[in-house]
């Protein structure tokens, strides 16, 4: 699944140049590994970062309508953003986190890319 979706995006947006796959990065802050789902490169070399939440068998969305929309539930709020807790996760090294081209990081290369 996590290939089908690199594909697409890279399909979309032709400025990745590099993507890999269930990425080990070493969290000094924490002093843990943290998995990325999928790690994206453009050509400019900074990184994007996409994490795949797997549904909890709850609702996402409010039943009731607000103005004729449909609101997120807090669960699907709070999963959106973790992705931006990420420390310097748009970056290729910082503030704790070991860039792409240090040894410590270990990652997958996406086939065919």
């Amino acid at each position: 699944m996590q290939l089908e979706i690199v594909e697409i995006i890279l399909l979309l947006n032709p400025r990745y140049i590099k993507a890999f796959t269930e990425v080990r990065l070493w969290d000094a802050d924490a002093s843990t590994w943290r998995r990325i789902d999928i790690l994206l490169v453009d050509a400019s070399g900074n990184v994007d970062v996409i994490e795949i939440k797997k549904p909890m068998g709850k609702p996402i969305m409010l039943p009731a309508r607000y103005r004729d929309h449909h609101l997120p539930m807090r669960d699907l709020v709070g999963a959106m953003g973790h992705g931006y807790s990420l420390p310097e996760a748009s970056e290729p090294v910082g503030a704790g986190w070991r860039g792409l081209h240090d040894p410590v990081v270990e990652n997958r290369p996406t086939s065919g890319l």
